[in-house]
């Protein structure tokens, strides 16, 4: 909102309501989730496309980062795309075949136990809408690493969620996953504070009822023409 703000003056007049999308908390995979180990090594998930947009290569370029700090991670990347074999050769190029593995296209149980299997998860992307990715870490109790670009910081709440960097900056990247070694506490507090905030502000029934609200009040009429079921 407060981007829509600045770039179109004109809706400051303007009256809005702000209706986030979701997941269903209450069944499937989002229902529950594992607690979260603070063990090293620091385990990290990346989970999207191969491509430019999504910026895996930031991601690489810190985990070489901390692994000539003599750093203990290990990273799993899913996804597939065209940037596959530039990214595998990037890996190799830094030496970290032991450390970073692509992992390919996952169905979503694979996916859901992976981000059990993570203890943080990394958005790396040069651009961004509302990353559903971000969602389903904070549901499944894991805290995020994001950019500070678009919609994020209003998902992130930065030291309490997870941490915010600057985009396309490795070194700050591996700056907060390094905190977040030297701190292994706080993965714990950052991934229950995250459920909590799924639940708050991405509950799918929560925030249907809220829509649903917002056209009873605003929209009166059109709800008084909508024909009843037939029976």
């Amino acid at each position: 909102m407060r981007n829509l703000r600045r770039r179109y003056p004109s809706l400051d007049n303007q009256k809005f309501y702000v209706v986030r999308g979701g997941l269903d908390l209450h069944s499937g995979h989002w229902s529950e989730f594992a607690p979260l180990e603070p063990d090293l090594p620091l385990r990290i998930l990346h989970v999207g496309r191969l491509e430019p947009v999504k910026a895996q290569d930031v991601l690489i370029q810190a985990c070489a980062r901390l692994h000539d700090q003599g750093r203990d991670f290990q990273c799993r990347i899913v996804g597939d795309g065209p940037l596959k074999t530039p990214l595998q050769t990037l890996i190799d190029k830094f030496d970290l075949r032991d450390r970073v593995s692509l992992l390919g296209a996952k169905f979503e149980d694979e996916v859901s136990r992976l981000y059990e299997w993570a203890q943080v998860v990394v958005l790396s992307s040069r651009s961004e809408g509302t990353p559903m990715v971000v969602i389903e870490a904070m549901a499944k109790g894991r805290p995020v690493v994001v950019p500070n670009i678009t919609a994020l910081p209003e998902m992130v709440a930065d030291g309490q969620t997870g941490y915010l960097f600057a985009p396309g900056d490795a070194g700050d990247l591996a700056n907060k996953l390094a905190a977040l070694m030297d701190e292994p506490d706080s993965l714990v507090r950052m991934g229950l504070a995250g459920r909590r905030r799924a639940e708050e502000q991405f509950n799918l029934d929560g925030n249907a009822e809220k829509l649903f609200s917002i056209f009873c009040r605003e929209l009166p009429w059109v709800l008084r023409k909508t024909p009843e079921p037939s029976s």
